[in-house]
């Protein structure tokens, strides 16, 4: 028997799903599913070795390709479940379809088909935790959060702040000569920060914060959450959708709308940010670019958004 993965959509809600009779809704999960599958196997084997398929008796997605090649393939999916692979391609096309397998109204398998029989991957992307790639030790990514705790020191040559968390941890924050006339006011007192934080995988690699921004309480209490969702997200696509329903709730609040707005637009003004995340909130602040409480720092926010493009 040849082998093959197979992807096999047999009902979306409750409707049977075949090649020949489809909703609009099953049609875009079926091809979803079968590009998240081509995806993967096109980042590990040369396309001229891949053969395609599609059959009826449900909808039916086949792979194949020679023996050594698809035992490849199974074996960076079998080191993604694990939480071993590096592959950005495959790690990032595995989630779509761990995805679709937790989702109640979406029924389908995902097989390797080989001469020991049908191994199942969907049931095991199902039960797994979600999938991640794996990160080099010197790897890292900036990320904003929030730190809540008390100020003991500021100074230094190069200007910096030491925060001491209400975990007992304390943090070293690079900030700007500019930067400290706004935080000298809360020396020793309770504060919340909004900083950049260079997040190192190797734990052995002490990470870096540097300073945005003093939250005042009201307005972390709303944010700190928001941050929370954004940071739980690898996808770009997933941290967008975070932003676009927080800049959705921040502008429909009549009451704080303006200090949101101020807090979420001068927090993500950072180079290395995506500049997707930097144009969403660009766009959706564009109501309230009037606002002398806004409009200063949305036009640094673009600038940022500009240079970013020009890199």
């Amino acid at each position: 028997m040849p082998e093959k993965f197979i992807i096999r959509l047999t009902n979306v809600g409750e409707s049977p799903v075949d090649l020949n009779t489809m909703t609009s809704e099953g049609l875009a999960i079926f091809m979803e599913l079968v590009a998240a599958m081509q995806a993967i196997a096109e980042s590990i084997v040369p396309k001229e070795l891949l053969t395609f398929s599609l059959r009826p008796g449900s909808s039916v997605g086949e792979i194949k390709a020679p023996t050594e090649q698809m035992q490849a393939i199974y074996s960076e999916i079998n080191a993604a479940i694990e939480g071993n692979s590096r592959n950005e391609e495959v790690t990032k096309n595995l989630r779509t379809i761990q995805s679709r397998s937790k989702e109640e109204n979406v029924d389908f398998s995902f097989l390797y088909v080989n001469r020991e029989g049908e191994l199942q991957i969907g049931t095991r992307l199902k039960e797994a935790r979600k999938i991640r790639r794996q990160r080099q030790s010197d790897d890292f990514v900036f990320r904003p959060v929030m730190l809540q705790g008390t100020i003991n020191q500021i100074g230094g040559q190069d200007p910096n702040y030491h925060i001491v968390l209400d975990s007992g941890v304390s943090r070293t924050v690079k900030c700007s000569m500019e930067d400290t006339a706004e935080i000298i006011p809360f020396l020793y007192k309770p504060v919340c920060v909004w900083v950049i934080e260079k997040k190192y995988s190797n734990g052995e690699k002490k990470n870096e914060y540097s300073h945005k921004l003093v939250v005042g309480e009201e307005i972390a209490e709303r944010i700190a959450p928001f941050l929370e969702r954004y940071n739980a997200e690898e996808d770009l696509v997933d941290r967008l959708d975070v932003i676009y329903d927080e800049m959705d709730a921040t502008i429909s609040d009549t009451d704080l709308a303006p200090q949101l707005l101020f807090t979420l637009i001068k927090g993500f003004n950072h180079l290395e940010l995506h500049k997707s995340e930097l144009k969403t909130i660009l766009i959706l602040s564009q109501p309230f670019e009037k606002l002398d409480f806004v409009a200063e720092s949305l036009e640094a926010l673009e600038t940022t958004y500009n240079r970013k493009c020009r890199r």
